[in-house]
């Protein structure tokens, strides 16, 4: 698993999905929707699989002794990796924002724990959207990405919108810590759900293509 994760990195990985991962930048742009932060994120992993298609990928490594199963979880652990990167890399800018937009964010989410909550669900139904759909064939990039991104670009719409709610208001500013860390921690749930429900599902239907 960590040799076909390191040849993806290695060799399928594209420059741009890399330096999305940077974007958490954005986070100190005044009055800016933050969750299309996570849309960037989406879009790199497409340049990335959009170039292992290109390349072969799936076709090559199947000619290796690696099961079928394997290689889907080294994708999903490679999708992983990325969105991981993302949260890690914008924890200072989301605190720096903290400082920085003191008047906080006028159209959506502030740069906070709410937030990461927010970029969890987006990847949550970019994922298992993305990974079912692709893997049902092992080559189709391009319509498993824009089945998947639409439902998360209509849930990336709503939850810009829930802040704006008075009944939940906790979700926007820096104060409200508890409330918005328990819509963190289900929001991770649902994320982690999702992603071992897309793996055994993206399993199965890769091992029933006829490469």
């Amino acid at each position: 698993m960590k040799t076909l994760l390191y040849k993806y990195l290695k060799l399928a990985a594209q420059p741009q999905t890399f330096m999305f991962c940077l974007f958490g930048a954005m986070f100190m742009i005044p009055n800016y929707p933050y969750t299309i932060v996570f849309f960037y994120i989406t879009l790199g992993l497409f340049f990335t699989f959009i170039n292992a298609r290109e390349m072969r990928d799936v076709y090559l490594t199947m000619l290796l002794p690696v099961r079928k199963k394997d290689y889907v979880t080294a994708c999903l652990l490679f999708i992983l990796l990325i969105e991981g990167a993302s949260f890690l890399i914008g924890i200072p800018f989301v605190l720096l924002s903290q400082r920085v937009n003191l008047s906080g964010n006028a159209v959506g989410f502030d740069a906070s724990l709410a937030l990461y909550g927010a970029g969890f669900l987006m990847y949550a139904v970019f994922n298992g959207i993305f990974l079912c759909s692709f893997f049902k064939t092992g080559y189709k990039v391009g319509s498993s990405f824009v089945k998947a991104v639409i439902p998360m670009s209509v849930l990336e719409i709503i939850l810009e919108i829930l802040p704006h709610i008075p009944a939940l208001s906790f979700l926007d500013g820096w104060t409200a810590v508890g409330p918005q860390l328990i819509f963190f921690l289900a929001s991770l749930a649902v994320f982690v759900i999702v992603n071992l429900l897309a793996l055994k599902k993206s399993q199965d239907l890769f091992e029933a293509v006829d490469l």
